[in-house]
C-alpha cells in the first residue's frame, strides 16, 4: 500500500508539475498572441492614419484640379478678349514691310540701323514707321541693351498674326520676306 501511495504521490507530483509547465506554456502563448494583437492594432491605427491622410490629399488634389480648370477657362477667355482687342488697323505698304522685317527677324531683336539696311530706308524713316506702327497699337517691344535700342514683336501677337493675319498682310508682301 505504501508503494501505491508513493506511486500516487509521484503521479500527482508529475501531473502537478505537468500542469504548471502547461499553464506556463499557455501563458507564454497567450502573451505572444497579446503582443501580436497589440502590433496588429498599432499597424491598423497607422494604416487608418495613412488612409485619412491620403483622403485629405485626394481632396486637396481635387480642389487644385478644379482651380486649375477655372484658371484655364479664365485664360481662354482672356485670350479671346486679347484677340478681340488686338489692333486691326490698315497698314501702308511700307508699314507692312517694316512689320514683316520685324516679324521675320531670325534673332528676333533688330536695331533701327539693321532694319534700315534690311529695308533700304533711312534710319529716321524706320523710326517714323516704327512710331506709326506703335500708334496703330502694334505691340512692338523696345529693349535697350546699353548701346542701342533693339526691337521685337510681342510673341503672343506674333502667334496671333501667324494664325489669324490680324494686320491683313498681303500674301505678296509675306512672300517677299519668306
Amino acid at each position: 500500500m505504501f508503494e501505491v501511495i508513493t506511486v500516487k504521490r509521484g503521479i500527482a507530483g508529475d501531473v502537478s508539475k505537468l500542469k504548471k509547465e502547461l499553464k506556463l506554456a499557455f501563458k507564454r502563448v497567450k502573451d505572444e498572441f497579446s503582443e501580436h494583437l497589440e502590433t496588429i492594432n498599432q499597424n491598423t491605427n497607422e494604416i487608418q492614419t495613412h488612409y485619412e491622410y491620403l483622403c485629405e490629399l485626394d481632396s486637396k488634389i481635387e480642389k487644385l484640379s478644379q482651380r486649375m480648370d477655372e484658371m484655364q477657362m479664365f485664360l481662354e477667355h482672356q485670350k479671346q478678349d486679347i484677340a478681340q482687342e488686338m489692333p486691326k488697323p490698315s497698314l501702308t505698304e511700307t508699314e507692312q514691310r517694316v512689320f514683316m522685317a520685324l516679324y521675320t527677324a531670325e534673332d528676333s531683336l533688330l536695331g533701327y540701323a539693321e532694319l534700315a539696311m534690311k529695308l533700304n530706308l533711312s534710319e529716321i524713316m524706320v523710326r517714323n514707321y516704327i512710331h506709326n506702327l506703335m500708334q496703330k497699337n502694334v505691340p512692338i517691344i523696345r529693349n535697350n541693351d546699353g548701346e542701342k535700342i533693339l526691337l521685337s514683336l510681342d510673341p503672343e501677337f506674333k502667334r496671333l498674326q501667324a494664325t489669324e493675319n490680324i494686320l491683313k498682310i498681303s500674301e505678296t508682301m509675306a512672300r517677299q520676306f519668306a
